[in-house]
């Protein structure tokens, strides 16, 4: 995977994105690489890239962490849209019993394993 010519790499296996020779200056992104993924319920309060599958987990209040396809058919056009069937998602619900529901069923935390 590049951004604009430059190979993301990934320090230490923290999931933190760097790059080579940028003179310690601001990296833009350009607009044709921004992605929007749409389908949770509620704000996201965690997303994590797998680089060897090109793959994004997200997080959300809505009791869902969503796995994302980054080069998904819809992913390949040139402008920035919604994607909708491009993601798998996975329930979170950890019910203590039947009468009482979880206090807290936000998804937030994810780890590629």
């Amino acid at each position: 995977m590049e951004i604009d010519g430059l190979k993301p790499r990934v320090s230490n296996g923290n999931g933190i994105l760097s790059t080579a020779q940028l003179e310690n200056r601001p990296y833009e992104i350009s607009r044709d690489k921004v992605r929007y993924l749409k389908g949770h319920d509620s704000e996201v309060f965690i997303c994590t890239w797998n680089p060897k599958n090109d793959l994004i987990a997200s997080g959300s209040g809505d009791s869902t962490a969503r796995i994302w396809n980054v080069y998904g058919s819809e992913l390949a056009t040139t402008s920035c849209q919604a994607i909708h069937d491009n993601s798998i998602v996975l329930k979170h619900c950890m019910q203590k019993d039947d009468k009482n529901p979880p206090t807290n069923k936000d998804v937030t935390s994810l780890d590629w394993n």
